[in-house]
């Protein structure tokens, strides 16, 4: 238990979906850092990693989301629900 609280502290990621997403969340940073905002167009690619779709699989699945990723990314200015863009005639 000691050796996993140890490892806990350090970041340490224990499954390859946690790394996924741990990789997606600083490509979002990263993106608002540059943008100032975290709508990320849905083909975007941030550092190799499909952030588009990694921010639609966070919409998505956001009710099975950890409150812990669901406060990192409001911490964030995450935007949850995106309206589509209206049609001019």
């Amino acid at each position: 238990a000691d050796r996993r609280t140890q490892l806990d502290r350090i970041g340490f990621i224990w499954s390859q979906r946690d790394e996924w997403w741990e990789r997606g969340y600083r490509a979002l940073q990263k993106f608002k850092k540059r943008e100032g905002h975290c709508l990320v167009p849905a083909l975007h690619i941030e550092g190799g990693l499909k952030l588009g779709y990694w921010v639609t699989v966070q919409r998505r699945y956001h009710d099975r989301m950890s409150s812990e990723r669901k406060r990192r990314l409001n911490e964030i200015g995450f935007v949850w629900v995106v309206r589509p863009r209206s049609r001019r005639s």
